[in-house]
């Protein structure tokens, strides 16, 4: 009965027992970073070799360069830049336009450098079809061409040419393509040399952009652990050379073994009556390349008809004896894309200046104004002379402010008459040179011109018309009045040159002063005037302040500032 009442309770054997609670899954150990990176490493190259046993290569993804496009026109050129280009060691000895072809193809491709490729073959000896004889002819004046490749090249171009670029290339070529035979522990070095630095490393940023545009070029570069041993003056390179920039100085260059030498607007460097003339510095290079067979690579716009490249261009332009290759081209046959239009007003405005620029003509408007052998004769055995009693001294001041590249300068000098009574003639003789480098401080500079000038009794000095009245403030401070020139500059060169020529003047044995006089240009303007003045990257802070205190003595420019010494200065003078 009680079973029926509670049916719950029936117990029954046919009914399987419940089931065993189920053991918990381990949980994996977690992996480090490290065996996370070598489980996708090996996956990867598990792929890798499937697909190596499989012939299945990966499709590479191409992309176009920005290297690959003429900077000039923009166009994209063929020659893809990519890192499968043949070894370095492979084209050892080829020639430029093959290694330009293979690694530089943005350069070798671009019409706007189809006369440079002319050139490159002029210089290495290849022979030319009968499109590139016509370049090669109106470019060079010659109808032969070289039988092997030449050791010195001038390029004489206009603005904008392209011939940094091309030199840039023929400086890598060289740096990496050559074999140079070299003694244990010698270093070899690749010099680009300009008027100062920074002009100089305009060559070599066209270096460093290049190396680095192909991976098997930017391999040669060598590093120092992960940084590449390159600076903005110097580039060390695996193949044993050193491309560097160097002081154009006679005295600096030397002691050096040298593979290639690239001198930069060699026109405008320091010429013949310098203390640092071009032909010093290359009488310097060039036995540095004997050892090498290296090669001098001298590149210009032209300027004055002076220097060593006006000289180099007489002697050898046209000639086909000559085993120098001196390239003459006006900017648009080197580069035909520059616009011809900005060309056509530059030759409205200045057609002289216009020609050198962008037609390679040397300037006929600039010569010198003083023939180095008169001034030479000019010249005392005096460096300074000392005050004398009954003599009338007139002074004359070029000031400068201290902080930029000119000096302040002043000269001292006095009549002597010469000669009897019945032919007495006068001579302008140079008392006193005073010279004072930047930096300085203006003040302190016044001050000691000051009591240079009272100690040859004078209370007066002549000077141009710079900074406004900051000089005759200074000067005034310390006794002595400041006079303001009634000439230029110019004027002053002019009234000079005949004192010079009739060799009227007895000057100083300073060489700041002689180099400077030597140095004058005198420049033929537009409208028929002459302007004198210092050439490019020179000074005459000396030279004008010798000028000025020797034409003083002309009868028309006598100022009533000169005094007469009574006796010779003492300390006690020198002191009040």
């Amino acid at each position: 009965m009680d079973e029926q009442r509670n049916p719950k309770l029936e117990i029954r054997d046919d009914e399987p027992p419940e089931p065993a609670p189920a053991e918990p899954t381990p949980v994996a150990p977690r992996k480090s970073s490290f065996s996370r990176r070598l489980d996708r490493h090996l996956q990867k190259k598990a792929e890798a070799d499937a697909a190596k046993a499989a012939k299945v290569k990966p499709r590479k993804k191409t992309k176009r360069d920005h290297r690959n496009h003429d900077h000039v026109t923009g166009q994209f050129l063929p020659g893809e830049v990519t890192d499968l280009a043949p070894d370095v060691v492979t084209f050892a000895g080829k020639s430029p336009l093959a290694v330009m072809k293979t690694y530089l193809p943005h350069l070798y491709y671009a019409e706007s450098r189809a006369a440079w490729k002319v050139f490159l073959k002029a210089a290495f000896a290849e022979p030319l079809d009968a499109e590139e004889q016509a370049v090669y002819r109106q470019c060079t004046g010659r109808t032969k061409e070289f039988v092997e490749a030449v050791r010195e090249i001038w390029l004489i171009c206009g603005r904008r040419a392209g011939k940094s670029e091309i030199v840039a290339f023929l400086a890598v070529y060289l740096a990496c393509f050559k074999k140079y035979h070299r003694s244990k522990g010698e270093k070899i070095l690749g010099m680009v040399l300009a008027a100062d630095r920074e002009q100089a490393g305009v060559i070599m940023s066209y270096i460093s952009e290049m190396l680095h545009s192909n991976k098997r070029l930017e391999a040669l570069i060598a590093r120092r652990g992960n940084q590449f041993r390159e600076t903005q003056k110097s580039i060390v390179l695996t193949t044993g050379i050193t491309i560097r920039v160097n002081t154009s100085n006679y005295r600096r260059v030397r002691g050096y073994t040298v593979a290639f030498v690239l001198c930069d607007e060699i026109a405008f460097w320091e010429s013949e009556d310098a203390a640092n003339p071009d032909h010093e510095v290359l009488k310097a290079l060039r036995p540095a390349l004997g050892t090498t067979r290296g090669m001098l690579i001298c590149l210009s716009s032209p300027y004055a008809q002076r220097g060593e490249l006006h000289k180099t261009y007489v002697r050898h332009y046209g000639r086909d004896e000559s085993r120098l290759l001196v390239w003459k081209a006006p900017t648009r046959v080197m580069n035909p894309t520059f616009p011809q239009e900005d060309i056509d007003a530059a030759i409205e405005e200045d057609p002289t200046a216009a020609a050198a620029e962008y037609g390679a003509d040397f300037r006929t408007d600039v010569r010198a104004l003083f023939d180095p052998a008169v001034v030479q004769a000019c010249k005392s055995t005096h460096e300074e002379r000392l005050p004398q009693a009954g003599v009338t001294y007139r002074a004359f001041v070029d000031p400068a402010g201290g902080s930029g590249q000119d000096s302040m300068t002043l000269a001292i000098a006095h009549t002597e008459i010469v000669g009897e009574e019945a032919s007495e003639s006068t001579v302008e003789v140079l008392d006193c040179l005073r010279e004072i480098r930047p930096p300085f401080n203006p003040d302190d500079a016044a001050k000691d011109l000051a009591d240079v000038v009272r100690s040859y009794g004078l209370n007066s000095v002549t000077g141009d018309r710079y900074a406004g009245e900051w000089p005759r403030e200074r000067f005034r401070a310390h006794k002595v009045e400041y006079e303001l020139a009634h000439k230029t500059k110019s004027e002053l060169y002019k009234l000079l040159l005949p004192l010079v020529n009739g060799q009227r003047v007895e000057l100083l044995t300073n060489p700041r002063c002689l180099t400077q006089l030597q140095a004058l240009e005198r420049r033929t303007g537009r409208g028929g005037k002459d302007s004198i003045d210092h050439p490019p990257n020179g000074h005459d802070d000396v030279a004008n302040a010798a000028a000025g205190a020797l034409v003083l003595g002309v009868n028309a420019l006598r100022y009533r500032f000169r005094c007469v010494v009574p006796a010779p200065a003492t300390e006690e003078m020198r002191a009040a």
